[in-house]
């Protein structure tokens, strides 16, 4: 047997002094990591979430700026005409300041105002164009979604919860003169199918003789008569136009 060196228990309070500043040394480090880790990720997270919603914020700045065009290439609504005629004045008024500042003669001046003059009523006759198209729009959009609410079948709850959708005679109906109304509105039917349609619809209204249905069955055949004829379709606009008219005055009557 070979004796060891003396091992001392200041020797041993020593070794465990410099083990634990080892121990503590790499959990510090462990530690760290641990934060810098967590720290990265947070970093990472707020990065993405400015990133989506500095995108999100171009898309809405994108969408209002296309709104805004829209609105005033094509106005639909009444707030939108106000803001094209507020706009329209305050650029009036804008023009009308500058050349009163100008240094123009008396002669000069009122020559450029009344082109100013020109102008503005321009822009308001575009308006008033506008406004007639948008009305035109709004009120076949809305004759469109009452169609569809009038053929829009019935939902039955039965006893189990179950819901189911029943047609109607009455929702029936109303999906034929629905199909029948819009194939009215279209400007791409033959003369032969055009004519096909008129027929139809004489026939589909017959059955429901009133002052309304003798009015459109005399328009129907007013416009047969011309297309056998060999009129064109420019000359037929507003016959057309109170035929659509008048079949929609009929769906709408309660039977």
């Amino acid at each position: 047997m070979i004796p060891r060196p003396y091992f001392t228990s200041a020797d041993r309070d020593a070794l465990l002094a410099e083990k634990v500043i080892i121990i503590q040394s790499h959990t510090r480090g462990m530690i760290a990591r641990i934060r810098c880790r967590h720290l990265r990720i947070e970093r990472e997270k707020f990065e993405r979430q400015r990133q989506r919603e500095e995108e999100e914020a171009i898309i809405e700045d994108e969408h209002i700026r296309r709104r805004e065009v829209e609105r005033r290439l094509h106005p639909r609504t009444y707030d939108d005409f106000i803001t094209l005629y507020n706009e329209v004045e305050a650029w009036r008024r804008n023009e009308t300041r500058r050349i009163k500042e100008c240094a123009l003669s008396k002669e000069e001046q009122q020559v450029a105002l009344k082109e100013l003059l020109d102008k503005e009523v321009k822009l308001l006759q575009t308006i008033d164009r506008l406004k007639l198209h948008a009305h035109k729009h709004n009120r076949s959009t809305k004759i469109d979604r009452k169609l569809e609410a009038m053929a829009r079948p019935k939902v039955w709850t039965q006893s189990d919860g179950d819901s189911t959708l029943v047609y109607t005679p009455s929702t029936t109906r109303a999906k034929e003169y629905m199909d029948l109304y819009k194939a009215l509105r279209l400007t791409t039917l033959t003369i032969n199918e055009r004519l096909d349609l008129l027929l139809h619809i004489k026939w589909a209204v017959k059955s429901y003789p009133c002052e309304v249905t003798a009015a459109l069955a005399e328009l129907l055949d007013r416009e047969a008569d011309l297309l056998n004829r060999g009129r064109g379709s420019r000359s037929l606009k507003a016959l057309r136009e109170r035929i659509s008219n008048l079949f929609f005055d009929y769906i709408s009557t309660p039977k």
